[in-house]
């Protein structure tokens, strides 16, 4: 009631204002930066687990070089096939294998040159640079593994 007699007392002025309110409540429902962030939960080499926060469409392999500080050395190189991408060799859960690409010929050639010395290619074995981040992927548990390419290569 109080508010049917505000509004009719307001007159004329008021319904821009009153219009202009609207547009701003779509304006706020609008996707946001913040909508567009995955959150991924990291265990380096050493097991410490690390929370990084990526933008969807970023590669995994672009996230991991940015943080390197963090993460330790020797996480991300230059891909072996010379591609002048990051690389990064990760392991992937049972559970979100179903929305990452399965690796192809060269995908395995490339995680058998990076895997260390005598440890065979794991199921969950993924390159960090073909995994784009998603929301589907938000709070994903990723390891990862040392690079060691002078070893094998």
């Amino acid at each position: 009631m109080a508010l049917r007699k505000l509004c009719s007392g307001i007159g004329q002025r008021s319904c821009l204002t009153l219009r202009l309110c609207g547009e701003e409540r779509r304006w706020q429902s609008s996707p946001t930066v913040f909508d567009k962030l995955v959150d991924i939960l990291v265990f380096d080499t050493q097991g410490h687990r690390h929370v990084l926060r990526g933008r969807q469409g970023q590669t995994l392999a672009d996230l991991l070089a940015d943080n390197e500080s963090i993460l330790g050395d020797g996480i991300v190189g230059l891909s072996p096939e010379g591609r002048g991408v990051m690389e990064a060799l990760v392991t992937v859960p049972n559970d979100y294998l179903t929305q990452i690409p399965a690796p192809d010929a060269a995908d395995m050639r490339s995680l058998e040159e990076l895997s260390p010395t005598g440890a065979a290619v794991s199921k969950n074995a993924r390159l960090a640079s073909k995994i784009k981040l998603t929301s589907a992927l938000n709070d994903v548990h990723i390891a990862l593994s040392p690079l060691q390419p002078w070893k094998t290569l």
